[in-house]
């Protein structure tokens, strides 16, 4: 991804980020072949919360396959999964004022790795932005999202 273009998305994803209520606002884009698909950030949809990695991959699937099935946010039919193939998924913390740690939980680095994505880049603790080959991610860090206010 070109510096220009990456500056690009990661402004979009910040103001993104702001429309979550949750008490850590994170936002996610999927890209493919240059191309932004589908944007997510962590929010409760009916009885179930979604970390914005699980949300922009879900709207993919959505777009890309109507009628797929989840389990819980995850994708259980391995047949759609090929959508996502090769794909770079951006996610990223943001405070109001600048980027935090946001390196991809256990459960969403399960889902990733499942439906193919190639590379991941997060915003880490330092404001910066990491980018990592998923085949080379694992994270022992399991996260439970919660509103802003409770």
């Amino acid at each position: 991804m070109k510096f220009t273009k990456l500056i690009s998305t990661l402004t979009k994803l910040a103001l993104f980020a702001d429309r979550s209520i949750m008490l850590c606002r994170h936002a996610a884009v999927v890209i493919k072949n240059g191309t932004p698909i589908a944007w997510g950030f962590n929010c409760v949809r009916g009885r179930e919360s979604y970390h914005a990695e699980l949300d922009a991959i879900r709207s993919t699937l959505l777009i890309q396959n109507r009628g797929f099935k989840t389990k819980r946010g995850v994708p259980v039919n391995k047949k759609i999964n090929r959508s996502l193939t090769g794909a770079v998924l951006v996610v990223i913390r943001w405070n109001g004022q600048r980027f935090t740690e946001s390196k991809p939980c256990y459960e969403c680095l399960s889902c990733i790795k499942l439906v193919g994505i190639k590379r991941v880049l997060f915003s880490n603790s330092n404001g910066d932005v990491e980018s990592h080959r998923t085949s080379c991610l694992s994270s022992l860090h399991h996260s439970v999202a919660r509103r802003a206010g409770l």
